[in-house]
Order: C-alpha cells, then sequence, then structure tokens
C-alpha cells in the first residue's frame, strides 16, 4: 500500500494505492469496498467465511487477510447487470 498527501478544496486527505497482493486485515477489506462502492461491512465478510460464500482470505494465526486483487475480482464477479 502507498499513501499519497492529497488537497481536495483546501482539505488535505491521503489517497492510499493497494497493489494486487498487499494483504488486507477483515475491517480494511470491508471499508475498501465499501469507499469503491461495494457495500460490505465487516459482519458481512465474517458470515460469508461461514457459508464460504466470500472472497478468498487466508489465515495467520486467528486473523483473517484478504488480498486485495482478489477481494475485488471478487466484488466485481458478485455484479448484476439488469435491463432497465
Amino acid at each position: 500500500m502507498v499513501e499519497d498527501d492529497i488537497e481536495v478544496d483546501g482539505v488535505n486527505m491521503k489517497l492510499r494505492r493497494y497493489a494486487p497482493d498487499d494483504r488486507l486485515r477483515r475491517l480494511e477489506a470491508a471499508e475498501v469496498l465499501s469507499n469503491l462502492g461495494y457495500p460490505v461491512t465487516y459482519d458481512s465478510l465474517a458470515a460469508l467465511v461461514t457459508r464460504r460464500a466470500g472472497p478468498p482470505y487466508y489465515k495467520f494465526g486467528k486473523f483473517a487477510f484478504y488480498k486485495y486483487g482478489e477481494l475485488i475480482a471478487w466484488a466485481e464477479a458478485r455484479m448484476q447487470r439488469r435491463a432497465g
């Protein structure tokens, strides 16, 4: 992950950029997905694990990690196009 300081309308902000192999803990994964327009919560990701319906994840001790690229691919695969 790379953080850049940017200024938008006079407000200093941090912009995070992730590489496909960057590992995110579950809370950060939920925040990243939500910020990108895929509304999901920490609790939703945890529940999806028990149903084996969520994104691929990795365990290290008691911690779950998600690779950024796999997380985004999972979210995009769940998108459904509807005819209007």
